[in-house]
């Protein structure tokens, strides 16, 4: 072989390796380059220091390599690589909330810490709770309402039963069912829930109905909060029950203003029936008694 041709074989062969070596220093270095522009946290600790920070996690904690662990995950991480267990937390930092994944890499004795910003998806969560929530109260609300309509549809129900059915409906209507009495006064008569008891935590509602009072008082039995729905709700209860006791007063005020009428009319046909035989001229004493 010509020493020529010896050279340029010589100067391929020397360039491959570089060559590779080129393209995996690149890789590392992109990879290097993802970890740290990741604008997600990302840690690597052992039990006592941070061996690894991109600058999320730089930031988000106010730690650099060789710091101490910070002291927020501190417990969860010693467990983590104690018992070689993948875990799972969340944070709050900077009013912002954080779920942290740890994995122990037990060769090592370090562990892996990989963050999300799950803010939105909390408040979301948080929202949707919330309106779950006061759905439910307000369908609870909607059954009592619909109950006492119920009841109000029977036309041979007596006020006694329709209060004491309102008393039955009143617990399951409010937060905490359990935790609630109710005692409806009306017309010199209480109707009281089984479990009733006067406490502090009270709310009631007064209307006179027939010129009479009526009083409806819902307790707690332990210290809870009433809500303003309750209170409306407390409202419409007895502003309804209002509108059902004197309509029904009503009603039989003209049954029995009818009936009166009829016994009236009863009365005056006989009287002039007699009056009509007493003018016959025709009819003797004794026929016409």
């Amino acid at each position: 072989m010509k020493k020529k041709e010896k050279f340029i074989l010589k100067n391929i062969d020397n360039s491959i390796p570089e060559s590779k070596d080129l393209k995996l220093g690149k890789k590392v270095s992109d990879l290097a380059k993802f970890l740290s522009e990741n604008p997600n946290p990302m840690l690597r600790v052992n039990k006592e220091r941070v061996l690894y920070a991109n600058k999320s996690g730089e930031n988000l904690f106010k730690i650099k390599e060789g710091n101490n662990i910070p002291v927020l995950i501190q417990d969860i991480v010693h467990k983590a690589i104690d018992t070689y267990i993948a875990m799972t937390t969340e944070i709050e930092l900077n009013n912002l909330i954080y779920s942290l994944d740890i994995t122990p890499i037990k060769e090592e004795g370090y562990a892996n810490i990989y963050g999300r910003d799950i803010t939105e998806w909390k408040l979301a969560d948080e929202n949707l709770r919330k309106s779950e929530y006061h759905l439910k109260e307000r369908v609870k609300e909607l059954t009592c309402l619909y109950g006492i309509s119920d009841l109000a549809e029977n036309p041979e129900i007596s006020t006694d039963e329709l209060l004491q059915g309102t008393l039955a409906l009143i617990p399951p209507a409010w937060q905490f069912p359990s935790k609630t009495c109710a005692r409806i006064s009306y017309d010199n008569i209480e109707y009281k829930t089984e479990n009733f008891k006067i406490t502090e935590w009270k709310l009631s509602y007064s209307t006179s109905v027939s010129e009479k009072v009526m009083e409806i008082e819902i307790y707690y039995l332990e210290n809870k909060p009433f809500l303003e729905e309750e209170r409306s709700l407390l409202y419409e209860i007895g502003y309804r029950l209002k509108l059902i006791i004197e309509k029904k007063k009503t009603e039989q005020e003209l049954i029995n203003s009818e009936h009166n009428l009829k016994e009236r009319v009863k009365e005056l046909t006989c009287l002039y029936g007699i009056s009509d035989l007493a003018e016959n001229p025709e009819i003797s004493t004794d026929e016409l008694l």
